[in-house]
């Protein structure tokens, strides 16, 4: 196959792929995301982050350049699990100035030892590209558990 022939019809299918699975999903993104911000103690921030308290941290919050220790759970609006660190039974670290803008927003808001549901919209997430395991547009929530700040600045 010639590269120079195919490549630009191979994109544009993939494009074309990508940009009917975002319109598919964008509806469905959406009508979660109202749903979420019903719950009962839900929060929806500017802009768009709907924060939700499982458990009241006692420790001190994270900087927005913190190096943090959580472990979490991603699930996509149907519930299927798309990463999660519970299975390795340690949590993670995390520069906060490097995680996705939905955990920099609200990894921000917790306290050390507390827990949280996060759900963000595409925008503080994966975009419009979405990723391996996640649609284009998707709206994902994170349960995360703030086990400790490693460092402040």
């Amino acid at each position: 196959l010639d590269p120079l022939t195919y490549t630009p019809e191979l994109t544009k299918l993939s494009e074309d792929r990508r940009n009917a699975a975002l319109m598919e999903e964008r509806p469905k993104a959406d009508a979660y995301l109202q749903r979420m911000a019903e719950e009962k103690g839900a929060r929806k921030t500017t802009t768009g982050l709907i924060y939700l308290a499982l458990e009241p941290g006692t420790g001190a919050s994270p900087a927005p350049d913190s190096l943090v220790l959580p472990n979490y759970h991603g699930t996509l609006r149907d519930g299927t699990v798309f990463d999660s660190s519970r299975d390795s039974e340690q949590p993670v670290q995390v520069m906060l100035g490097m995680a996705l803008p939905c955990w920099q927003q609200g990894v921000a808001i917790m306290k050390e030892g507390g827990k949280a549901k996060l759900t963000c919209p595409s925008a503080l997430a994966y975009l419009d590209r979405g990723i391996p395991n996640v649609p284009p547009g998707a709206a994902v929530s994170f349960e995360i558990e703030l086990v400790k700040i490693v460092g402040q600045p």
